[in-house]
């Protein structure tokens, strides 16, 4: 790239209207504080939104689930204290038929005149456009869809290899290969993530959501919580209703 060329072009309008006129990208920019400074309308549309106005200065917390929310914060604060980019992420994201769409997302650190990190772009394609990078993720939906439906019982690993047409073996080492997760701690994951959104729509007991969860009882439900959010159920529904 020839940097003195680009260094005197005026880009802002380029920029703008590129994305805006992008029907296959998802774009977006947010402050160092993790608010939209920025979002096409691609995107906007997503979100049933019809102006960037209802967006700015506002986090992903007004527009997504808490647990979901949760997991697009870690990634930008990932790369806040990287300050790198990070490249060709995979998001599986429930959509409003109940199961859910794949995603490639990728975020690039903005910088100041001083080279202080100041912000980041982001930009994710759906799994429409993107379907030969996505295809090794897309043959584990119907798993995952499975999961979901049936996370308030036991779920035998044997049951989604039959699901898959697999032996137990083969299914374990495709799943593992596929996801980097075991089909075990990715089923106990999506406890959580259910256990997660409880908390936060419902006023249930601990134990009651443990049983809609799946897990043994009360104790088993705060070890596995705890694990995976470094805070106990209680202190993560007392978190969220600070905010």
């Amino acid at each position: 790239m020839d940097y003195n060329f680009f260094s005197h072009a005026k880009l802002d309008d380029f920029i703008q209207n590129f994305f805006d006129n992008s029907p296959d990208i998802f774009a977006f920019a947010k402050d160092i504080n993790f608010k939209f400074t920025m979002m096409n309308k691609t995107l906007l549309k997503q979100l049933n939104l019809s102006s960037e106005s209802e967006v700015l200065g506002k986090t992903d917390y007004d527009f997504f689930q808490r647990n979901q929310a949760d997991l697009f914060l870690r990634e930008d604060r990932e790369l806040f204290d990287s300050e790198k980019p990070i490249y060709n992420r995979t998001w599986a994201i429930d959509n409003r038929r109940g199961g859910v769409d794949w995603y490639i997302s990728s975020k690039y650190p903005l910088f100041d005149s001083h080279q202080n990190c100041m912000g980041l772009v982001g930009i994710m394609r759906n799994s429409n456009q993107a379907g030969s990078f996505l295809s090794p993720y897309q043959k584990f939906t119907p798993i995952f869809n499975y999961v979901k439906k049936n996370i308030t019982r036991q779920i035998e690993i044997q049951e989604l290899a039959d699901l898959a047409n697999l032996s137990l073996s083969q299914f374990e080492r495709s799943f593992k290969r596929t996801m980097n997760i075991t089909p075990l701690k990715f089923i106990n994951k999506m406890r959580i993530d259910k256990a997660c959104e409880l908390l936060i729509q419902t006023n249930d007991t601990l134990s009651s959501i443990a049983y809609d969860c799946g897990f043994f009882d009360h104790s088993h439900f705060t070890k596995n919580f705890k694990r995976l959010k470094d805070m106990s159920p209680s202190q993560y529904r007392s978190q969220y209703h600070k905010l």
